[in-house]
């Protein structure tokens, strides 16, 4: 193995979220930099994934769940992956808790100095005092996607007091800023002509509980008793889709409702998207927040989201859950003066939300050159 500067060993359970992407997106920036990257996940990855890290000079290595064959088979097939690395290894874990226990406690044993546990969610029923506590205990670095998720993984006075390095999770700007020049037609082809002239109110994500879709059902009964011109699109998949639209059809709101399934690429719905609605009951740092302001489409949060997510462009509202009422008047007066290009290209960039910007702050970091950084 040709020797680089730097050496991760990133930790992953799953393929094909925001753990992924993350890894990803930064693998394909610093491919030519002195960082070199490894995976080490219980999942299989995708062809773009795998040449993104042997892109860096890396490899990926398939490591069997221990839910599936036991702790001490797994910890085995780790120690054979650390054993390829000198002591210089950096491990990056995108998992805490007792999970990460047995990668700490072997990357110890090897002598690697640098562990990393890395804050991705702001699901606070996933941990409590005891489980942030073993946070803080194996993390000899921290980083975060958000303020919430610091709170969250590692506790509010430890994202107080400790250094922890808040690193975005990146988007490509050209892919949203740049406008389409067929764009009645793309929407035509895209939702049908029956629905070329209506409000589009977009919302992309899985079909999961955290999403609320329930909330926003109601929100699109609300809308069709007061005869509002809209059509709500719902981009995604998951496991609570058929239920949604079972519902859709049962309180007679087919006409009000498109779903577009899963999308490789969701970029081209922003700029079909005259309004973009987020009512999770939580979120770490949303991408697709970030992802609808670089194509000047107007969102509306709910307030248990972190305020990292509005970038200060005057396109973001907050509303509380319990006031549909509030949404309901923001929806029907989504009014917002559209920034500049060139505005919400420099906003992006000072904010590190670019995947340049964002691969750079990490390589700072890895290289140690610093040791915290706030959104």
């Amino acid at each position: 193995m040709n020797k680089k500067e730097y050496e991760v060993l990133h930790l992953m359970t799953g393929f094909g979220g925001g753990i992924s992407a993350f890894i990803l997106n930064k693998a394909e920036e610093l491919a030519d930099s002195d960082i070199r990257f490894n995976v080490a996940t219980f999942d299989d990855v995708s062809d773009r994934f795998s040449q993104a890290i042997k892109a860096t000079g890396g490899h990926i290595y398939k490591i069997s769940d221990p839910d599936k064959i036991g702790m001490t088979k797994m910890m085995r097939e780790y120690w054979k992956v650390l054993k390829e690395f000198d002591n210089n290894l950096i491990v990056h874990s995108h998992f805490g808790m007792n999970l990460a226990l047995p990668f700490h406690i072997m990357t110890k044993l090897k002598g690697i100095r640098r562990f990393i546990i890395h804050a991705h969610t702001g699901a606070p029923y996933r941990l409590n005092n005891s489980k942030r506590k073993i946070n803080r205990f194996l993390a000899q670095e921290k980083v975060s996607a958000g303020i919430k998720c610091s709170d969250n993984t590692f506790g509010k006075a430890s994202t107080e007091q400790d250094k922890i390095v808040h690193i975005p999770n990146s988007i490509e700007p050209e892919k949203y800023l740049k406008k389409l020049t067929n764009k009645e037609q793309v929407k035509i082809e895209m939702f049908g002509e029956e629905n070329s002239n209506k409000k589009i109110i977009g919302h992309i994500g899985r079909f999961h509980h955290v999403k609320n879709h329930e909330f926003m059902l109601d929100l699109i009964a609300e809308l069709a008793v007061r005869d509002q011109d809209f059509l709500w699109v719902f981009v995604g998949d998951g496991e609570l889709r058929e239920k949604v639209e079972l519902e859709v059809k049962n309180r007679k709101l087919t006409q009000y409702v498109k779903f577009m399934g899963w999308q490789n690429d969701t970029s081209i719905f922003y700029k079909l998207f005259d309004l973009f609605v987020l009512p999770s009951f939580y979120e770490g740092l949303p991408t697709v927040a970030i992802e609808s302001q670089a194509a000047s489409v107007p969102v509306i949060l709910s307030d248990t989201i972190t305020p990292e997510a509005d970038l200060d462009l005057g396109l973001v509202k907050y509303a509380a859950l319990d006031a549909k009422k509030e949404w309901i008047e923001l929806i029907e007066h989504s009014n917002f003066e559209e920034p500049s290009v060139d505005t919400i290209q420099k906003v992006l960039v000072n904010k590190k939300f670019t995947n340049e910007t964002s691969a750079q702050l990490y390589r700072e970091f890895i290289k140690g050159q610093i040791d915290s950084y706030v959104i």
